[in-house]
């Protein structure tokens, strides 16, 4: 079914809330692989809750954590946490 204007479909919705959590992806010596670290959620869930062989496949495994963190706050009426917010530019001193 194809979103009316000014109208969102529920995975636009998603997505648009997705883009402004923090993913941070690092290689893990241990593990031979990318680990994803999501630092909102980290009190709600253990980290790291994906990996991957390739940065783009962890990429992948955090959308797909994102999705279902955001979907579980949801079914369950909690609040989604704050985003962290950074500076797009450091202040001249």
């Amino acid at each position: 079914m194809a979103a009316t204007e000014g109208e969102a479909t529920m995975s636009e919705q998603e997505e648009q809330e997705q883009v402004r959590y923090s993913i941070v992806i690092e290689w893990s010596e241990e593990d031979q692989a990318y680990v994803v670290i999501l630092p909102e959620w980290s009190d709600q869930y253990a980290m790291p809750v994906g990996d991957g062989e390739t940065y783009e496949e962890a990429l992948a495994s955090a959308r797909d954590a994102l999705e279902t963190f955001i979907q579980f706050a949801k079914e369950d009426g909690k609040p989604l946490p704050q985003p962290r917010m950074y500076a797009a530019s450091a202040p001249n001193v």
